[in-house]
């Protein structure tokens, strides 16, 4: 032992001392209340469900974290969630005084009066399903849209409640929402789109150029002469799908995964010298390809056994009049032998006719495989990220309003107001 260096004094517990802290974790000591202060933190704050004190996992964490630890009910902690919620509640009233408080329940019961007020119109109107308003927001697609669609169905309600509330807002007049019923005509077909390529299980960036081409033509299509609302809109959305996918097709990505996909191939194109700058890539991408497929033929796996090979090649018009007549070069041309067969139905999934197709186009076949797995749009990715805490909310699905608006209001509480 070294005794250059100082020693630290130990202080061994009294039996009383050791008593005291292992009664303060059981109920109702001074730790066990605090532990039951953090279970309960940790619920609102992480949005987990009362019923997680229930799991076998979490019961043995916490019998190895304190064995003397007596973990609360389920019912338990709905009243100490109660208690502490107007314990909060009283500590903010002084904070912000009561007046202001006042003002926030009366709006807030007011909306509640009213939205309940329309449930009961619908239940008497004989809608099973009573239906809600939607509002417009900025960041979300297609709101404006479902907001419009929303409130005209629910227009023949919606005006006598109006005007039954002296401090309700104007409703619409007749004149107003026949614009509202023309603007859906022509906010139809974006809503249409905007869905198409917000897809998760399909191909949907070989859509692109197909739907800006039926889009334009179906914006053109609405003919709302007497309203002067329409045509602003009609051009504004004119002028916004030029402006942003004028140049579309001199993308090579998005055109040649819409040339790859046998429901699409080169109808839609409009642009000939970006188409035609778009077919050398591809060519030159074939010409590479093939030249290392070459080269590691003699490694190359086996392919499986296909026993409808034949029968795949005689459906694609392998041996046809048309192709037949083809002759020298051009009969090993695959791109020049894909566009001799028609397109396939819009309901064929690209991917799956790929592989149908994949021993006659073996080049093309690799290559729709590289621009085809491409998402048009970051909706996917968006909606990953969204499902991560959904997954949390189908656990706590059985709340009562109440008490969802309390576990709110205190999961936003700091730990200085937990006192923890």
């Amino acid at each position: 032992m070294d005794l250059s260096q100082p020693q630290s004094k130990t202080h061994q517990m009294s039996i009383e001392e050791s008593f005291k802290r292992v009664t303060s974790y059981s109920e109702p000591g001074i730790q066990h209340n605090l532990l039951v202060k953090c279970l309960l933190y940790f619920i609102c704050v992480d949005k987990q469900p009362f019923h997680v004190v229930n799991g076998r996992g979490f019961q043995r964490f916490i019998k190895q974290l304190s064995p003397s630890f007596k973990i609360p009910t389920m019912d338990t902690l709905k009243q100490e969630l109660d208690d502490t919620y107007d314990l909060m509640v009283n500590i903010y009233k002084t904070k912000f005084g009561s007046d202001e408080m006042g003002h926030v329940a009366l709006t807030s019961d007011n909306s509640v009066v009213q939205s309940d007020l329309l449930r009961s119109k619908q239940n008497a109107s004989g809608i099973e399903n009573p239906l809600k308003l939607i509002l417009d927001v900025k960041t979300r697609w297609n709101s404006v849209y479902h907001m419009l669609e929303r409130y005209i169905e629910l227009s023949s309600i919606v005006h006598p409640i109006l005007l039954q509330n002296p401090k309700a807002p104007l409703a619409p007049t007749a004149v107003e929402l026949n614009s509202a019923k023309q603007l859906l005509n022509i906010l139809k077909p974006v809503e249409y789109v905007t869905r198409e390529v917000s897809g998760e299980k399909c191909a949907t960036i070989s859509k692109i150029i197909p739907l800006i081409n039926c889009l334009r033509a179906q914006v053109m299509a609405v003919d709302e002469t007497d309203s002067e609302l329409v045509e602003v809109v009609k051009e504004a959305l004119l002028k916004a799908i030029d402006d942003h996918f004028g140049n579309v097709e001199e993308c090579h990505l998005v055109a040649l995964a819409c040339f790859l996909d046998p429901r699409f191939k080169n109808i839609h194109f409009s642009d000939p010298k970006a188409y035609a700058n778009n077919i050398s890539l591809l060519r030159r991408a074939i010409n590479k390809d093939s030249s290392v497929s070459d080269t590691n033929s003699d490694s190359s796996t086996p392919t499986a056994y296909d026993f409808w090979s034949h029968h795949k090649v005689l459906a694609h018009g392998r041996h046809n009049n048309k192709r037949i007549a083809l002759a020298g070069e051009r009969e090993k041309d695959e791109i020049a032998l894909y566009l001799a067969n028609p397109v396939a139905p819009l309901y064929v999934d690209p991917l799956q006719q790929w592989e149908d197709m994949k021993h006659i186009f073996p080049s093309l076949y690799r290559q729709a495989q590289l621009y085809l797995l491409a998402p048009a749009t970051s909706v996917p990715a968006e909606r990953l990220f969204s499902e991560a805490g959904d997954t949390l909310t189908k656990t706590r699905n059985r709340l009562l309003g109440e008490r969802m608006e309390r576990l709110l209001f205190l999961s936003d509480c700091t730990e200085e107001d937990w006192q923890l």
